[in-house]
C-alpha cells in the first residue's frame, strides 16, 4: 500500500515472487515489463519417413528420405545472464524495478540477486526491494560490495496502530479476540502490518469463523487456536 501510493504500478516494473521463483524468471518478467522485442531463433528438424528407390546402370539406389518439420524456439544473440543489457533496457524505461515478497526466495536466489544488484547500482539502475524479514541488511549479508551502496528503510506499525487495524477487523466480522488473544497477536506480529493480517486470519480459520454471517458478536478466547497457528 506505501509503495503503491508513491510509486504506483504503472511508473515501475514490477516483479512478483514466490517460492517457485528462480533468477532467470525475474529478469524474463522485467524483459516482458519493458515490452522489449527480442529475435526468435526457428531451427528447422526433418522427421517422418519416405521411401525412394531408383536405378542407375549398373547399380540400385535405395533410401529414406525424412520430410517432416519441427521447430525450436530460443533467444537469438541475448542470455539472462547478461546483467549489463538487462540494465541497458531497464535505463530505456525510465523506471525502478520492483521486487515484491524478496523473502520468498530461495536463499541460493537471493544470494545470486544480491550480487546482480552490485552490478546494476554500478549501471546507475535502481531497484526497490519489498519484503519481511527480521535481520538487518539483510542484503549486505548475501554481497558485503553492497554495504553503503543501499538504503534499507524499516516499516514498522506502531502497537496502537496495530490494534486499530484488528479492531477494524473485528466489526467487519463481528467477532472479538480476547485480550490474551490480542497480545499474542500484536506481540508474533514484530510490528508488521502484514503478519498481524495472516496472524489474526489463521487465528479465525482455526476458530471456525470464515464470514460474518452470525447474527451476534462472537468472541475467540481459547489460546491453542493461536498456538496452532505458529
Amino acid at each position: 500500500m506505501l509503495r503503491r501510493k508513491n510509486l504506483p504500478d504503472g511508473k515501475c516494473i514490477k516483479v512478483q515472487c514466490t517460492n517457485r521463483t528462480d533468477i532467470s524468471h525475474i529478469y524474463s518478467e522485467i524483459i516482458r515489463h519493458a515490452k522489449v522485442n527480442v529475435s526468435t531463433e526457428i531451427t528447422n528438424k526433418i522427421s517422418g519417413s519416405a521411401d525412394a528407390k531408383g536405378t542407375v546402370p549398373g547399380l540400385e539406389l535405395k533410401g529414406v528420405l525424412n520430410i517432416g518439420r519441427q521447430e525450436k524456439h530460443g533467444f537469438q544473440g541475448f542470455s539472462l545472464d547478461n546483467i549489463n543489457y538487462i540494465a541497458e533496457v531497464i535505463q530505456k524505461t525510465n523506471k525502478k524495478v520492483v521486487i515484491e515478497d524478496f523473502h520468498y526466495l530461495s536463499k541460493e536466489v537471493k544470494e545470486k540477486l544480491s550480487f546482480d544488484l552490485k552490478v546494476f547500482r554500478d549501471c546507475s539502475v535502481s531497484f526497490i526491494i519489498m519484503g519481511v524479514w527480521s535481520e538487518d541488511n539483510i542484503l549486505s549479508y548475501y554481497n558485503r560490495d553492497l554495504s553503503r551502496r543501499i538504503e534499507e528503510i524499516d516499516v514498522r506499525w506502531k502497537n496502537e496502530e496495530l490494534e486499530k487495524v484488528l479492531e477494524m477487523g473485528e466489526r467487519k466480522l463481528q467477532i472479538s479476540f480476547s485480550d490474551n488473544i490480542k497480545k499474542s497477536i500484536l506481540d508474533d506480529s514484530n510490528g508488521n502490518v502484514g503478519l498481524l493480517q495472516l496472524i489474526a486470519g489463521k487465528v479465525c480459520l482455526a476458530s471456525g469463523i470464515t464470514d460474518n454471517n452470525s447474527r451476534s458478536n462472537r468472541t475467540i478466547s481459547n489460546i491453542n487456536s493461536l498456538a496452532n497457528c505458529r
